[in-house]
């Protein structure tokens, strides 16, 4: 069956244009769909490009004008996929590029949540123990209590070290007064980012970036510079291998990328992965400045059941290298190994 040409990602936090192009809109031209596809642009993934709004609502200019909600209690919810925002659907659909079924979220709800993070002792020495502790709240200060799960889970955290030596996978549990904790130990003194994933209910999905340095820390917030290293990669008993697109990765273009799972000691395929987490496999990339981000899964129609063969879809906002890491579960063990690419101008 001949793939569809993937749909490129708008990225999801700047909301300013989005809004401009609302008001534009606001005449007798207002067109239809222009509702949904300004969803789309809301929830999308780290865009800086103003552009790409643009071409979206010019794109809506030969429609045929429609009504829209003057206040937001008048607001009809749309059903949008949190990992992919700019697939909308009805309610119980299921976003035909990661199996996720779509949750409804409010068009008129444009302001982002604040997250806040307290790290507990707050001079976190190497090897002690400590508490992450999450905290969402409105602009107004009100908290946010009910999130929508993603993935079987209402919040997902990836840690990641400056030096990219040091990667945690992490799931705080919620709390009555909406606060999320979480315990971790860190190896090493340095400069550690917290990339937080979650959705409150009727919001938008989010993906905000924290950090906060060790005691003992005396190195500076430099950036990290990554050499290329796509070769094979061990975890104990499993082997995975990384395809990449013959022409390269651009900047700027949605791409599909292969990763293949085989036993360690044999070379065979493995045919038995098991579902963490909703999913076959979840893929985190993160750029070298510590900048881009995202969080990915196996396209269910273009992937093997069970292994060996899994492929992504993913988009590189800019030029340079960016370090991924492959997580998969089989007989009850989680397995996990780390990537460099290079990612060339558009």
């Amino acid at each position: 069956m001949a793939r569809p040409a993937p749909r490129v990602p708008f990225p999801r936090a700047t909301q300013t244009f989005v809004a401009l192009g609302a008001a534009a809109l606001s005449t007798p031209r207002r067109r239809r769909f222009v509702q949904g596809v300004i969803i789309a642009v809301l929830m999308a993934d780290l865009s800086r490009r103003a552009g790409l709004v643009v071409i979206c609502v010019l794109s809506l200019m030969r429609a045929t004008p429609v009504s829209m909600p003057q206040d937001r209690t008048s607001a009809l919810p749309v059903f949008i996929c949190p990992m992919h925002p700019d697939v909308i659907g009805n309610e119980g659909d299921l976003c035909p590029r990661c199996g996720m079924r779509l949750v409804a979220t409010n068009p008129t709800d444009t302001a982002p949540p604040v997250l806040t993070l307290e790290v507990t002792p707050k001079a976190v020495k190497p090897g002690e123990r400590a508490v992450m502790r999450f905290r969402v709240t409105r602009r107004s200060g009100e908290p946010v209590t009910q999130f929508q799960p993603l993935h079987e889970r209402p919040m997902h955290v990836f840690l990641v070290s400056h030096r990219f030596d040091f990667f945690a996978h992490l799931h705080p549990e919620p709390a009555a007064d909406g606060t999320f904790a979480v315990p971790v130990s860190l190896p090493h003194a340095g400069v550690y980012h917290a990339f937080v994933e979650f959705m409150a209910v009727g919001g938008t999905p989010q993906l905000m970036q924290r950090a906060f340095v060790t005691a003992g820390w005396n190195g500076g917030i430099g950036r990290t510079t990554l050499g290329e290293d796509v070769g094979p990669k061990v975890d104990r008993s499993v082997k995975m291998q990384i395809q990449l697109p013959a022409d390269g990765l651009v900047a700027g273009r949605s791409v599909d990328f292969r990763c293949s799972i085989s036993d360690a000691a044999s070379g065979a395929p493995i045919h038995d992965l098991e579902p963490y987490l909703g999913t076959m496999a979840h893929v985190f990339l993160v750029g070298a400045d510590l900048s881009d981000a995202a969080h990915v899964h196996p396209i269910p129609d273009f992937s093997d059941p069970a292994g060996p063969n899994l492929v992504f879809e993913a988009l590189f906002p800019r030029a340079g290298q960016y370090r991924i890491w492959v997580q998969v579960q089989r007989r009850g063990q989680l397995y996990v190994t780390a990537f460099t690419v290079s990612v060339g101008p558009n």
